[in-house]
């Protein structure tokens, strides 16, 4: 299980900007969630709507201690370098 601290992405506020994700290097377990969710949403259809990428993410977000908003703010952050709306 993760500790949501150990996620520093997580920590980040709008009030930070978008340059402060786009200046954040992702830490080793921040990687590891990433290339997990990567893996299994490049694995949907072209045309998978995004609740079907969240679908996708919550569970492997949940697998490392992240509740489902956790989850999605993760993914939206770490592949977007943006904020989640």
């Amino acid at each position: 299980m993760t500790n949501v601290q150990a996620l520093p992405i997580l920590e980040f506020t709008p009030n930070d900007g978008e340059q402060a994700l786009l200046d954040h290097q992702l830490s080793e377990r921040e990687r590891e969630i990433f290339r997990e969710m990567d893996r299994e949403t490049l694995a949907l259809p072209d045309e998978a709507e995004l609740e079907e990428h969240h679908a996708v993410v919550i569970p492997i977000g949940a697998r490392y201690g992240l509740d489902a908003e956790q989850s999605v703010v993760f993914w939206v952050r770490s592949t977007f370098m943006l904020f989640e709306s």
